[in-house]
């Protein structure tokens, strides 16, 4: 009986070293690298006290057909308004697309998709992947949220 042992480490994604996280509050962290997704009343307050513990610009991508939007005295409370760049897409598609470009660029620590209804996974695993090829590019691994 032939037996073949093949190294499990090439066929894990996983680092050997832990990866590094951005902590909004004691026991609350968040992996960089990654898309996270955050639902229910608190969204927007998670999302702003996320973007109060990272340092950086801020891309905010939602739809265009939404009438309501951030407000920057509400904002105040949570992080500098200043530091927000705010995108409307035209498409739900866009939105996702958006989204991916810009981790797997990694010109910002903090993208944000304020989506209408829950993604895919196809898109959640490509958002992954963005996100650690933005690491690799940028220094800093950037972080997703979907809201």
């Amino acid at each position: 009986m032939l037996r073949c042992a093949m190294p499990t480490h090439l066929l894990d994604r996983r680092h050997h070293k832990p990866r590094p996280q951005v902590t909004i509050s004691e026991g609350i962290a968040l992996d960089r690298a990654r898309a996270h997704e955050a639902c229910g009343p608190a969204r927007y307050s998670f999302a702003l006290w996320l973007a109060a513990a990272c340092e950086g610009p801020v891309l905010w991508i939602a739809p265009a057909w939404e009438a309501a939007g951030l407000n920057p005295d509400g904002m105040m409370d949570f992080c500098d308004p200043a530091r927000f760049l705010f995108v409307a897409a035209p498409r739900g598609e866009d939105i996702l697309w958006c989204m991916e470009e810009a981790l797997r660029s990694g010109a910002v620590p903090l993208v944000v998709a304020d989506l209408s209804e829950p993604p895919a996974m196809t898109p959640v695993r490509r958002l992954h992947l963005a996100a650690e090829a933005g690491g690799a590019a940028a220094g800093l691994a950037p972080l997703g949220l979907l809201l």
